[in-house]
């Protein structure tokens, strides 16, 4: 940074000079001969100056800087004296003028340049002075000098920020002056081994032409790539202005061009398989739309130089699609046909017609071009298009591909829209016509052969085109589905068309039968029926004996029947079976279509749905017709009306529609609407009935049994487990029918019925079916077997405890049998502790599955059975001889091992109160261990779940199933209803609807909280209790289950937890709903 005053000075006076830098072309275009004098002597004025201002400087640090100042107004003065000699002289040849006086200045720079480097040796910029020093040998010619000195650069000064473009200018010097290719290609790659740098693209483009110059045609190409893909991220914007002057990477581009087309195939393959295609290939590496354009032309250029005329066709015509310049789009369009033409290749190019009409559309339209450029252009691109379309249709002719006459459809009638006055127009209306019916797009040939024969002169002609057109439209309109809207009302219109003048001027051609049917099919197609019914009489008074009268005769009823015109369709009928000359059995067939449709009229008026008699007037018309399939459908509209109106009577309409016709083809789009009806009103009972109804109804149908599967899930939930085992038995289901067994506690079922079930579940419900019914002894076996599982599965784990804990409760009824009598004392208790270990082991198994209820149950049997051991030690007989003091001491020995068993019985207690508490078991066993015994638990009452559902619905039901109707997802609706099921005690049911109440809105606590509370009424505490923390989990204030908890915490004696639920149950307020007898205890 230069800071001291003397040296600013120094800069702005040579600043002030304006004339630094400035290149001789900018000083003689700009400026006069007086004018260039007079800036030489400012030059000469800096140059004292900065000499004066060398001599006085103080501070050495700054002098260089100075020195190559110097240097470069010596290199201006050149300049200067440069300009006013050629403006002195202008005309005159440069190497007639001497320019040894000019010439100088540039001498003493560098002999500035050379002080620099004698007098500074230590300065940071003798890279600079030898670059500069070298740039003034170059122009003086010094050739060998610049070399010696570039190449000192480069070899003192690795590192200089001039290294790069001096082995630039070095290897430029050895590739353009010496055309010494291997130096220059030698010094250009030092550029490429140093890190990439602005130049890195510049010298790797040098070295692509040094390549092509020795016919190394892959390496051109990669190093020209490269510029392009390699150092595409290297910002040549730091090169020096000179360097910019053109974009190296566009001109890399278009050098590819060269290697590329002298390269072989294989040589492309092992490139890049992407560059067999060269239109693909430079559209991937441009940077833009004009480098994208100059390349290809420079490529369609190199490949018809090479004779690749079916390349550069695809190349040009490429151009022509992606030029705007409308002069560029003429040039593409001739290039294109050219080597279209060149390429001896007698297929055409796709799109070719139609970028030459839109070229010329642009022509005509332009102002640029003269009348006779417009003409001569028309003339050229006439022919141009002509050739490309015939091209088309003769490819088509040979393959006979559906593409191919597509595609010469295309390109014909783009000619015809550009030069529709042709006289080539008819002939190619004509291909067009035959091209497209071959193709089967019957509408375009007749709309051509139509035009066609419009046109034509000739008599015999114009029927011949008439007739091509006519069955042309006829074939089309056989199948209408093929056709979108368009073609079916072209081809309608046009058979119509042709159709007239065939009835005009055709009177005795064998086809006009044809045709005036054919006229009135149109009309009846477009239900354009009164103009269809005028056609069909024609055709039918004229043509009485024709082949498709019949077919005529129905169409004309058919278009009233279509708009419910009876009246019509009746005098209609009536007008034909009078035609005396039609056949006889279709006059009979009109009469008897008369009767039926007089019928229809009647049937008709029974009444709409939109009034109110309505469904009244069907029922009466159905009871009249009961058993008929009048009847049938009679009763299916009532059902449909009283559906409409969401009517429940629907259901009664249903059904004896289903008992009265129970083949009727209503039955079961009726049945599955009813059940739809059921589900949305929540009626889950009903929509089960009809399901089943359906299922076994219609076995083989595909939704049959998922229907009967919902069925009976649904029969599960709601507590009718009678229901669900058949529906489970129909589905061969057989372990789903013994758990409805079970559920239900018919024994003598479930005894059978287990048998089939060959897992674990089996032999549990076997053993329970048998126990129930006292059979305990025939049940052990069963309850061995189930209690031998060792898995991880929660269900099975719960019945092997169960089963182990009933073989307990029998070895603790034999346990109690062992009683002391005199004489045998010693072998009772031997006897009895061999059974008090037994029990223990297996009681502790039962606790070591885990399972809540039954390890409750389990620490109450282990201490009933410790208390058993007691009472058996207290009343043991006293042995027979014993004093007084001896049958005391006997007592108190007795007594005391007695006390050891009493409190091991008091620790299972408490144990069993404790865990129960801890973990929230809720079972009657907690309430055994509560009496430290003294209560026996009935084990039978502990797994029973209330769960019978009631037959029918309560009468309350009605109204709120009326308006779930209309609001099926109202939760507030769902809970009423489950409200009323469950004060009639129909549990299940409202379970069932508060479930769906939770489907809807799974965020509402209220639907768990209420089924907490049906699963208490149903003696379902598990369930109950999950139910309450799911609501509580929803909203910690719901009322509802804190309360169902308290009751719950406190029927069981839990009073820790009884206590602080009590608190938040009183802050959350009452509970919602019927409330259970162990809540209203609680409160």
């Amino acid at each position: 940074m230069i800071t001291s005053k003397p040296l600013a000075q120094i800069l702005v006076v040579i600043l002030l000079s304006g004339i630094a830098h400035t290149s001789f072309s900018q000083v003689t275009r700009t400026k006069s001969v007086q004018q260039l004098y007079h800036d030489l002597e400012r030059v000469n004025k800096s140059v004292d100056e900065t000499r004066s201002k060398m001599q006085e400087i103080r501070d050495a640090r700054f002098l260089p800087d100075l020195y190559f100042a110097l240097a470069e107004l010596y290199v201006d003065k050149a300049r200067y004296m440069y300009a006013i000699k050629r403006a002195e002289n202008e005309g005159t040849p440069l190497e007639e003028l001497d320019f040894t006086n000019e010439k100088r200045p540039k001498q003493q720079a560098i002999e500035i340049y050379q002080n620099i480097l004698d007098k500074f040796p230590n300065i940071a910029e003798r890279d600079r002075a030898l670059f500069f020093m070298a740039h003034e040998y170059r122009e003086l010619g010094q050739v060998e000098e610049m070399v010696k000195t570039y190449g000192r650069l480069t070899r003192d000064f690795p590192n200089s920020i001039h290294w790069s473009e001096s082995q630039l200018l070095l290897g430029n010097f050895f590739f353009e002056d010496k055309k010494d290719l291997e130096t220059a290609l030698e010094v250009y790659m030092k550029i490429l081994s140093k890190p990439p740098g602005p130049f890195t693209p510049l010298a790797r483009y040098k070295i692509g032409w040094v390549h092509i110059n020795q016919n190394k045609f892959v390496d051109a190409f990669r190093s020209f790539e490269a510029v392009l893909v390699q150092d595409a991220d290297i910002n040549v914007e730091d090169m020096p202005a000179i360097y910019r002057k053109t974009d190296v990477r566009r001109d890399a581009l278009l050098a590819m061009v060269w290697p590329y087309s002298e390269l072989k195939a294989q040589e492309i393959q092992r490139l890049n398989p992407r560059m067999k295609d060269p239109i693909a290939y430079f559209y991937s590496i441009s940077n833009n739309k004009i480098s994208y354009q100059k390349v290809l032309r420079a490529l369609g250029r190199r490949l018809n130089l090479k004779k690749k005329f079916v390349w550069s066709t695809r190349v040009y015509f490429e151009l022509l699609k992606i030029s705007e310049n409308v002069e560029d789009k003429i040039e593409a369009v001739e290039r294109t046909y050219e080597a279209m033409k060149n390429s001896q290749n007698k297929w055409p190019i796709v799109g070719f017609a139609e970028e030459i009409q839109k070229t010329l559309n642009r022509i005509q339209g332009s102002p640029i071009f003269s009348e006779e450029d417009k003409k001569k252009y028309s003339t050229n691109f006439e022919i141009f298009m002509r050739d490309v379309a015939t091209r088309f249709q003769q490819r088509a002719q040979e393959s006979r591909g559906e593409i191919d006459y597509r595609l010469a459809i295309e390109a014909y009638q783009t000619y015809l829209e550009t030069f529709p006055s042709s006289r080539f127009a008819n002939a190619i209306r004509l291909n067009i016509g035959e091209s497209a019916f071959k193709i089967r797009n019957s509408v375009e040939a007749g709309r051509y052969y139509e035009e066609l024969a419009s046109k034509l002169k000739n008599p015999k002609q114009r029927k011949t085109y008439y007739d091509s057109a006519l069955q042309s439209y006829i074939t089309a309109l056989k199948n209408p589905l093929s056709l979108s809207r368009l073609e079916l009302v072209e081809a309608r219109s046009g058979l119509r068309a042709v159709g007239e003048v065939f009835v005009k001027y055709y009177q005795k051609d064998k086809a006009l039968p044809t045709v005036r049917f054919n006229i009135g099919r149109t009309y009846y197609d477009e239900r354009k029926f009164d103009e269809a019914v005028k056609s069909f009489f024609d055709y039918i008074r004229n043509h009485p004996n024709h082949e498709e009268v019949r077919l005529a005769a129905d169409l004309i009823l058919d278009s009233f029947n279509q708009r419910e015109d009876y009246a019509g369709l009746i005098k209609a009928g009536k007008e034909l079976a009078a035609i005396g000359s039609l056949p006889a059995n279709i006059r009979a067939e009109m009469t008897e279509i008369v009767k039926q449709a007089e019928y229809r009229k009647i049937q008709s008026e029974a009444g709409d749905f939109s009034k109110s008699s309505t469904t009244t007037d069907l029922l009466k018309f159905a009871q009249k017709y009961k058993g008929s399939s009048i009847g049938d459908q009679a009763l299916y509209q009532a059902f449909t009306s009283l559906r409409s109106k969401k009517d429940p009577k629907a259901y009664e309409v249903g059904e004896q529609l289903l008992f009265q016709h129970s083949n009727s083809k209503y039955a079961q789009e009726v049945v599955t609407a009813m059940g739809q009806m059921s589900l949305i009103t929540a009626d889950f009972r009903r929509a089960a009935k009809y399901f089943e109804m359906f299922a076994r109804k219609y076995p083989k149908m595909a939704d049959s049994k998922k229907l009967l599967s919902s069925a009976a899930e649904m029969r599960e939930s709601m507590g009718d487990f009678k229901d669900a085992a058949e529906d489970f038995s129909d589905l061969a289901q057989i372990d789903k029918v013994a758990e409805m067994h079970f559920k239900a506690q018919n024994w003598s079922a479930l005894a059978s019925s287990s048998e089939q079930v060959k897992d674990l579940r089996g032999y549990y419900w076997k053993g329970i079916a048998l126990y129930r019914q006292g059979q305990v002894n025939q049940a052990e076996p069963a309850f061995q077997k189930a209690a031998q599982w060792s898995g991880k599965d929660p269900v099975f784990s719960v019945m092997a405890a169960h089963s182990l804990f009933l073989l307990s409760r029998g070895a603790l009824d034999r346990f109690r049998q062992v009683q002391m009598s005199a004489g045998k004392e010693a072998q009772a208790v031997q006897e009895k502790d061999k059974m008090l270990k037994a029990l223990t082991a297996q009681l502790q198994k039962v606790i070591s599955y885990g399972n809540g209820r039954w390890t409750i149950a389990s620490l109450y049997m282990l201490g009933l059975v410790n208390l058993e051991f007691e009472r058996f030690l207290k009343n043991a007989p006293v042995p027979a001889g014993l004093s007084a003091a001896q049958v005391q001491e006997y007592r108190n020995a007795l007594g005391g091992q007695a006390k050891q068993y009493a409190d091991s019985a008091n620790s299972f207690f408490n144990k069993c109160m404790q865990s129960a508490e801890k973990y929230e078991i809720f079972t009657r066993f907690v309430k055994g261990c509560e009496s430290k015994g003294q209560e026996e638990v009935n084990e039978a009452l502990e797994s029973q779940v209330l769960a019978r559902a009631r037959e029918t619905s309560p009468l309350a039901t009605k109204p709120i199933r009326q308006a779930l109707y209309d609001k099926p997802r109202d939760v507030n609706l769902l809970l009423r209803l489950a409200d009323i099921y469950t004060k009639n005690q129909d549990y299940s049911m409202a379970s069932v609807i508060l479930a769906r109440a939770s489907e809807i809105s799974p965020s509402d606590s209220r639907p768990a909280s209420l089924r907490g509370v049906n699963s208490l009424f149903m003696n379902d505490l598990e369930s109950a209790y999950a139910s309450f923390n799911e609501a509580i989990k929803l909203n910690s204030r719901d009322a509802t289950a804190l309360w169902g908890k308290t009751g719950l915490y406190k029927e069981f004696g839990f009073q820790g937890k009884f206590r602080s639920t009590l608190v938040q149950a009183k802050r959350a307020g009452r509970p919602i709903g019927t409330v259970h007898p162990w809540v209203q205890s609680a409160m």
